[in-house]
């Protein structure tokens, strides 16, 4: 039976049945729309998905599923029922605070910290504090003053300042590795401090290069007639040789004598590098003490030429085989660095001259 009606030339089909309502996966249009958005989102989508599908609302089973915490997964299915299923919900939000510090200083404030530090110029925060207490009977911290400083560049050498921030800036995001944020090294040879030693000798200038390792405690030293890169190069591949390249890592302070040469050469030798913190002594601690040793133990009783450094060399490699074979150190509990590590590390000979 033909069910068409024709109404001015044109077919106009009726049916004695509606058409069946397709049913669509809401998840599938779900994951289209989350096309557009960051991987993230999409991951953060298919946990929900699992949860409401497979995982049957199960918190746990879906956290285990995708190795995430319950938390993290309570987090974002939270957020996204709460927008009703929108997309947007599960991006990541600004963690910009609501309210942000505002300029705290009034303006009578900021003209009478003015004025001080016009008037006072090479003042620095501190002493404008006391000032302006003992002025204007008045407490104010050093903070504000220093942002009156910045504010209005009030600074002795305008011109110095920019360069120091300069180079603050140019080093600030050098990605040197500092120590103070390394674990304590268990293992021997894992991390070794080298330092320098400037001397003075009736007006002849000389240097000692020191290293130590941070567990056993053997030390090594040398005297050079400067403290460049070539002779601190020099220095390292002599340690190196002799502990028979059982070295890591080598940690020095940010010195020019532990640039060019020495770096090439640490680089070449396929050994890590780590720094202490600009002007933080208290960051080599070890080498600092042997620092001290050498020169109580041994150059304070030794009488040396400055000007015979292969001489000087043989004595003090004599002093340094004492140090690491006899003289007992109470942080090895009595034992002498050698004896520490006779098991484990082999280590050569500091003599004769060739050392």
């Amino acid at each position: 039976m033909n069910n068409s009606k024709y109404i001015k030339g044109a077919s106009v089909k009726t049916a004695y049945f509606p058409a069946k309502k397709i049913e669509v996966d809401k998840w599938s249009l779900q994951r289209k729309m989350a096309l557009d958005y960051e991987p993230e989102v999409q991951q953060r989508l298919e946990w929900i998905i699992f949860y409401e599908t497979v995982g049957k609302k199960d918190a746990t089973y879906t956290a285990r599923y995708f190795s995430i915490s319950r938390k993290t997964f309570h987090k974002w299915n939270t957020r996204f029922k709460e927008s009703r299923g929108k997309i947007r919900s599960l991006q990541d939000q600004s963690r910009e605070p609501i309210h942000k510090r505002e300029w705290e200083v009034s303006k009578l404030e900021e003209d009478r910290i003015y004025n001080l530090r016009k008037d006072h110029i090479l003042y620095g925060k501190k002493k404008l504090k006391k000032v302006y207490s003992r002025i204007y009977g008045e407490e104010i911290s050093t903070w504000k003053i220093e942002r009156v400083i910045r504010k209005h560049k009030l600074y002795p050498d305008l011109q110095k300042h920019k360069k120091t921030q300069a180079k603050r800036a140019k080093t600030k995001g050098n990605g040197r590795i500092r120590i103070h944020t390394q674990p304590k090294p268990e293992e021997i040879g894992a991390l070794w401090h080298i330092d320098c030693i400037i001397l003075y000798f009736d007006g002849i200038r000389r240097a000692i290069v020191t290293g130590i390792d941070d567990v056993s405690k053997i030390a090594y030293a040398r005297m050079y007639n400067s403290n460049n890169s070539k002779n601190t190069k020099d220095f390292v591949e002599r340690l190196m040789y002799l502990v028979e390249g059982n070295i890591s890592v080598i940690h020095t302070d940010n010195g020019s004598e532990f640039d060019k040469y020495f770096a090439q050469t640490v680089t070449e030798l396929n050994v890590s590098r780590i720094y202490s913190r600009p002007h933080t002594p208290k960051d080599n601690p070890i080498n600092e003490r042997f620092n001290r040793t050498i020169q109580y133990d041994w150059l304070h009783w030794t009488i040396l030429d400055p000007e015979n450094l292969e001489e000087v060399n043989k004595l003090m490699t004599e002093w340094l085989i004492e140090y690491n074979t006899f003289r007992p150190h109470e942080t090895l509990e009595q034992l002498t660095p050698l004896e520490y590590v006779e098991s484990n590390l082999n280590v050569l000979p500091m003599y004769p001259a060739r050392t």
